[in-house]
């Protein structure tokens, strides 16, 4: 992957964001489009950021612990749909489809959590996440159990 191409790349996710935005704008969307298009834009902005930070560090490295690090979905022939995120291999993701659903704004502390939850359910593991309550423990796990169509 070039630097070039992510340059590239962020020029065009910014400009599906912009008729993302544009569409909402109209006010002619159903609530349920309006669920589905809001959960794109909240993806697509995550997406743009990761995007921007590998192009501002000059990264354009597939194997880079940035972009590693980050939950992605591939598809073949062979495996099916599966997910990626750090060295995790495994067919994480299953074919169940889970419907329509909301998407919670991804920080760097949701990035960890996936990313040591999903280490350990790789390696038959389990873990338990702390904090005050009301920070968001729990949907950040249900989340990312839902991002790999698991209830």
């Amino acid at each position: 992957m070039k630097n070039g191409s992510l340059a590239d790349y962020l020029v065009r996710l910014n400009t599906i964001l912009d008729s993302q935005i544009d569409l909402i704008r109209t006010g002619e969307l159903t609530s349920l489009q309006m669920s589905t298009n809001n959960y794109f834009i909240t993806q697509d902005l995550h997406n743009r950021d990761v995007i921007q930070m590998l192009v501002n560090n000059n990264e354009s490295d597939m194997n880079s612990f940035s972009w590693t690090q980050q939950l992605r979905f591939y598809g073949s022939s062979s495996r099916g749909c599966y997910a990626r995120i750090g060295e995790n291999e495994d067919n994480l993701a299953s074919p169940e489809y889970l419907g329509n659903r909301n998407k919670l704004v991804i920080t760097g502390l949701t990035e960890k959590c996936y990313l040591f939850f999903s280490n350990a359910l790789s390696d038959h593991y389990c873990g338990a996440a702390e904090g005050p309550a009301g920070t968001g423990k729990t949907e950040t796990i249900k989340d990312l159990a839902t991002a790999l169509f698991r209830r």
